[in-house]
């Protein structure tokens, strides 16, 4: 993405080149739910044990460090200011349709693109 403004509006405008991309940037962007599980233990909170709040909420696979997060979001915010909003919004929406398996990390992109990837989720709170 390194190209020249002008130069990646255009190249974008190629309907399989930003389907690859989108593709490519939804499983990178795959979230881990291997912690995750329906059935606990035990299936009501203690109101006095410790919540960990330095932990982020989501987890990634393959985004496992705050730089790798902060470069996927800066290929959104490269995507959002370079390329025609509207084609890449509508792109997602189609790859929802195309893809049920992905669309949580399409949601999750389309957040990152249009929303500008401002507020870094990933943070750890104090």
């Amino acid at each position: 993405l390194r190209l020249q403004d002008r130069k990646l509006a255009h190249v974008l405008c190629s309907g399989p080149f930003l389907h690859r991309l989108l593709i490519a940037l939804a499983h990178i962007s795959c979230l881990d739910t291997s912690h995750i599980s329906l059935l606990e233990e035990c299936s009501i909170r203690e109101v006095e044990t410790d919540i960990v709040v330095r932990e982020p909420w989501k987890q990634l696979k393959y985004c496992n460090s705050s730089q790798k997060l902060r470069r996927l979001q800066d290929v959104c915010c490269v995507l959002r200011e370079c390329a025609d909003l509207h084609i890449i919004v509508h792109a997602l929406l189609d790859l929802i349709d195309s893809s049920p398996e992905h669309t949580i990390e399409i949601i999750l992109l389309l957040n990152y693109i249009v929303g500008g990837g401002a507020v870094d989720s990933m943070k750890t709170h104090t």
